[in-house]
C-alpha cells in the first residue's frame, strides 16, 4: 500500500524566522550604534586631557631648559601655557593672573608670555584640585607652575563633559599622569 507524503514547499520564509532575523538585525545595529557612541564619548574627552598632558611636558621641559618659570593658566573652559616673569611675579615664581584678564588674553593673536591656548568646547568644564584640597573646584585663575629646578606642584585636574569625565593626577618631578580614570556614561572605561 502506497501512502502518499505531503511535502512542504521550501520556497519561503515563515513569520517566526523573518522575526528573529530583523530581532537579530536591529540588536546588531543597536549595539554598533552604542559602540559608536561610546567610542565619540571617549574621544571627545580624551582629546583635552591629551593637549594638557603635553602642555605639561612642555612647560616643565622649557622651565628646566630655558631656567625660567613657566606655567599653565587654568579656568573653566581653557588652559594656556605662559611664561613666568621672575621680575614681576610674587611667592611662587609667577604672577596670579585674575580670570578676566586670562580670558582676554586668548583672545589676543600674540599677547606676550602666551605659548599655546587650549579652548574647550562649550559642553566641557575644568575642575582643579590643589596640593591639600580635598575636593575638585573651578579653577579661579589658578596658575600651574614649572620651575626651572625641575619641581612642579602635584595638582589633580578633571575635565568633565556631558557624556562623562576624566581625572588626572599630575606628579610633581616628572609632570607626567601619575592616576589617571575616565568614566563615559556613568561607567569606569579602563581601555584608554
Amino acid at each position: 500500500m502506497l501512502t502518499k507524503r505531503y511535502q512542504r514547499s521550501s520556497a519561503g520564509f515563515t513569520l517566526i524566522e523573518v522575526v528573529i532575523s530583523f530581532v537579530l538585525i536591529v540588536l546588531i545595529i543597536g549595539v554598533g550604534v552604542l559602540s559608536l557612541a561610546t567610542e565619540s564619548a571617549r574621544k571627545q574627552i580624551t582629546k583635552p586631557a591629551g593637549e594638557l598632558k603635553k602642555y605639561a611636558r612642555r612647560g616643565l621641559q622649557m622651565a628646566i631648559n630655558q631656567r625660567r618659570a613657566f606655567a599653565i593658566q587654568l579656568t573653566p573652559d581653557s588652559f594656556a601655557l605662559r611664561e613666568g616673569s621672575m621680575d614681576t611675579a610674587g611667592e611662587g615664581g609667577i604672577d596670579r593672573f585674575s580670570s578676566d584678564s586670562f580670558d582676554e588674553s586668548i583672545e589676543d593673536e600674540s599677547p606676550s608670555g602666551m605659548l599655546g591656548a587650549y579652548q574647550l568646547d562649550e559642553l566641557m568644564t575644568l575642575e582643579v584640585r590643589r596640593w591639600g584640597e580635598k575636593y575638585f573646584r573651578k579653577p579661579e585663575g589658578d596658575a600651574w607652575v614649572f620651575e626651572p629646578s625641575g619641581i612642579c606642584e602635584p595638582i589633580g585636574i578633571k575635565l568633565i563633559h556631558e557624556k562623562g569625565f576624566i581625572e588626572m593626577e599630575f606628579n610633581p618631578l616628572t609632570a607626567k599622569i601619575q592616576e589617571q580614570s575616565l568614566v563615559i556614561g556613568g561607567k569606569a572605561d579602563r581601555d584608554f
